[in-house]
């Protein structure tokens, strides 16, 4: 057997659902470290899930995801998307499903790197220049009122459609900001790419009631204020963290 392999045959011992491989191995206390470092480390980053879904459903997730599709990433925070890739593949309750698509999106946010320039600020009169959103920046689609069950009590988020803009500000803090129909288009436009700042805008209004120059203009503004614009290329972005 190569190293490859038996590093493999290791591997796959310590991360099966049942611990007989590991024992026979020799592998047993390496496979409870291994598995509670890994289930430790899910918890503190889907703190949320875990208030959802509960302390079993929970580790049935992650004995699921080890068994089926173990990570293979060094990076913690690469580690954390793919579990909540595995879990929202699965037919979760939407609830809980979209409390793992909230979190797993700020895990992304905190770590995006990006070279751009955040503009300082935005006006009417610079719809010709080429922009887009900071890396950090995704819109959700949520059924559930996910942001503000996790700053209460419920015990169950509410139903409320509602578009989400997850970002990384300029202090670096990830923040989530409810966003209504055009904002929600807006970012999404500047997110794919779109030529020029009027471009984006364009899309942002091709459906429904056209706001003012002014709405508009404080549209632009709110995002630059808070770190979602950017322009040109500069030195890297810092990773971020959550903030309360």
């Amino acid at each position: 057997m190569t190293h490859t392999e038996t590093l493999r045959t290791a591997r796959d011992a310590l991360l099966a659902r049942e611990e007989t491989h590991a024992q026979t191995l020799g592998l047993g206390i390496y496979r409870t470290l291994v598995r509670g470092r890994l289930g430790a480390m899910v918890r503190e980053g889907y703190p949320g899930t875990l208030r959802c879904a509960g302390n079993t459903v929970l580790d049935g997730w992650v004995t699921d995801w080890l068994a089926e599709c173990p990570p293979t990433a060094r990076e913690v925070h690469r580690v954390l998307v793919d579990f909540g890739d595995a879990v929202l593949a699965r037919d979760v309750d939407s609830a809980c499903g979209d409390v793992v698509r909230y979190e797993r999106a700020m895990v992304l946010a905190a770590n995006a790197l990006d070279t751009g320039v955040c503009a300082e600020t935005v006006s009417p009169t610079d719809l010709a220049l080429q922009a887009r959103t900071h890396a950090s920046a995704t819109v959700l689609d949520l059924a559930w009122d996910i942001p503000g069950w996790l700053g209460g009590t419920e015990i169950l988020p509410r139903a409320r459609r509602m578009s989400v803009g997850v970002y990384r500000d300029r202090d670096d803090c990830v923040r989530a900001l409810e966003l209504g129909t055009i904002a929600a288009r807006l970012v999404r436009a500047l997110t794919a790419g779109m030529p020029t700042l009027g471009d984006a805008v364009t899309v942002a209004v091709a459906d429904g009631d056209v706001p003012s120059v002014e709405q508009i203009a404080d549209l632009l503004e709110d995002l630059a204020a808070r770190g979602v614009l950017v322009l040109g290329s500069a030195s890297p972005q810092r990773n971020g963290r959550r903030c309360e």
